[in-house]
């Protein structure tokens, strides 16, 4: 029989491993014809397959990798030849399976990554400029609406002045009671709009960086309780009851206008939105601060509508107004202003609503904290240092 005994590669067979293996024999006493030999294989070192006269065999679905076939002859006369036949084969694996389309899948898969990466990145910073245009144009627009109120703030001083000096002449006179009615009621709207172009002007002020806090030391009750005592008949036209509650004597170092504007502010708009019978609190006491030193503590309540959660965040933006119908008219910077000379006093003020059991008269409450440190407060004016 012939045969080789050394591994010999053939060629590499594709997936799915279909292959054709053939041999032949030969008896080298020539006893045994070729057609006569039978022949015996084993695949990958198994089992040895029964002697049979078939010179080829199909070997189907081999998986990838190397494998081994080894082959051996019997004559007639049961002779086995000693050394099989090997013959060494590959199966080449699948493209997908191959380290090339691995690899270029991966990379492929990267660079599409990195695309959407890049995309997204780009997205974002579209959105991010979008977002920082927007708010350049709105501050913009905020600056040019104040800036306008302001200029015609300015312009309506000089007719509201010449429209309340004789007006407090006439009332000084002495009038009818109808006419000191009128008189009065005319009065009342110079002041409110007075007190609206006040507003803008101090806006004015506060967004070129020209207001301070001037500080002096004294008894800070006593410009809250005129703040209180001077809107009584406002709050008497309203059949609203309001009174202060505080500690006396309440020391500390304040600025008498920015704290008078804080009450009035916060006063007004509880009485304007407090329906008839309703009530107003003023409560003022200092207290421990959380960051050391005294706090002035301010709580102005009220028994009124309340206020919905969805507005209550925004009740301190400027020019904004809560749009229920039955709420009074108002120009939305009252407790915007409010705000910011608060800020800049380095304060802290929130509001609370609903505070009350009464659902008709849920109310709100306005808690202010201002220092009365010298060294807390913040803006001091030049005076200070």
């Amino acid at each position: 029989m012939r045969g080789s005994n050394s591994d010999r590669l053939l060629e590499r067979v594709a997936q799915p491993g279909n292959s054709q293996m053939a041999w032949a024999g030969r008896d080298s006493w020539d006893n045994t014809p070729e057609e006569l030999l039978e022949y015996s294989w084993r695949l990958d070192h198994g089992d040895w397959s029964r002697y049979s006269l078939e010179t080829d065999r199909m070997f189907p679905d081999l998986p990838h990798g190397r494998h081994v076939l080894e082959v051996r002859a019997r004559d007639r006369d049961y002779n086995v030849d000693p050394t099989p036949a090997v013959a060494g084969f590959s199966v080449v694996p699948s493209v997908w399976l191959q380290a090339w389309f691995v690899t270029m899948v991966i990379s492929f898969l990267i660079l599409v990554a990195m695309l959407i990466w890049i995309i997204i990145r780009i997205r974002e910073r579209h959105l991010i400029e979008q977002q920082v245009e927007r708010e350049k144009h709105l501050v913009e627009m905020d600056r040019i609406k104040t800036g306008f109120f302001t200029n015609i703030s300015h312009e309506l001083n000089t007719p509201l002045a010449l429209i309340k000096g004789p007006l407090e002449s006439m009332l000084e006179a002495g009038p009818d009671e109808d006419g000191e009615q009128l008189l009065s009621l005319a009065m009342r709207n110079v002041d409110r709009v007075a007190n609206l172009v006040s507003q803008l002007l101090d806006f004015r002020k506060l967004e070129q960086g020209q207001m301070r806090i001037e500080a002096e030391e004294g008894n800070i009750s006593r410009p809250v309780r005129e703040c209180v005592d001077l809107l009584q008949p406002l709050a008497k036209r309203h059949k609203v009851s309001c009174h202060l509650e505080m500690v006396e004597p309440c020391m500390g170092w304040f600025d008498a206008d920015k704290l008078k504007k804080i009450v009035q502010n916060l006063i007004v708009n509880a009485i304007k939105y407090s329906p008839s019978d309703g009530e107003v609190r003023v409560l003022l006491d200092a207290v421990p601060g959380q960051g050391g030193g005294r706090t002035l503590s301010l709580i102005v309540e009220d028994t009124g509508r309340g206020i919905a959660p969805k507005h209550l965040h925004h009740i301190f933006d400027r020019f904004y107004r809560v749009p229920e119908k039955t709420i009074v008219d108002g120009s939305g910077i009252g407790l915007n202003l409010t705000k910011e000379l608060v800020d800049l006093w380095g304060g802290e003020i929130r509001a609370e609503s609903p505070i009350h059991q009464d659902v008709k008269r849920p109310g709100t409450r306005f808690l202010v904290h201002l220092p009365v440190d010298l060294e807390n407060i913040s803006n001091k004016g030049s005076s200070h240092g």
